[in-house]
C-alpha cells in the first residue's frame, strides 16, 4: 500500500534510505511510508474477481454454494453461544 513498494527489488522498497522491514507479517513502521493512490481501487477489485470467476469456470473449480455455511461465523457461534438456561 506504500507509494514506493517496489516487488522487483531486493529490499521490496524504492526508497534507498528507507530501513529494510525483515519482519513484514509482523506491525512495522517506517518514516518514508506513503500510502498509494488507488491503493483500493474498487474497480481494480472486480476486475480480479471476475478474472477469478472465468479461470475458476474454465478449469472446472466450482464456485462455494451461497447458501453454505461460513466456517469462521459457526466457530464464533461456538465461542460465544449462550449456555445459560432460561
Amino acid at each position: 500500500m506504500c507509494q514506493f513498494f517496489a516487488p522487483h527489488t531486493t529490499r521490496q522498497c524504492a526508497e534507498i534510505r528507507a530501513e529494510e522491514i525483515i519482519k513484514k507479517h509482523q506491525a512495522n513502521y517506517c518514516d518514508w511510508f506513503k500510502p498509494r493512490p488507488g491503493a483500493f481501487d474498487s474497480r481494480a477489485q472486480a476486475k480480479v474477481t471476475s478474472a477469478k470467476t472465468k479461470l475458476d469456470s474454465m478449469f472446472g473449480a466450482a464456485a462455494p454454494p451461497a447458501d453454505s455455511e461460513d466456517p469462521a461465523r459457526t466457530a464464533v457461534d461456538s465461542i460465544f453461544k449462550n449456555d445459560k438456561p432460561s
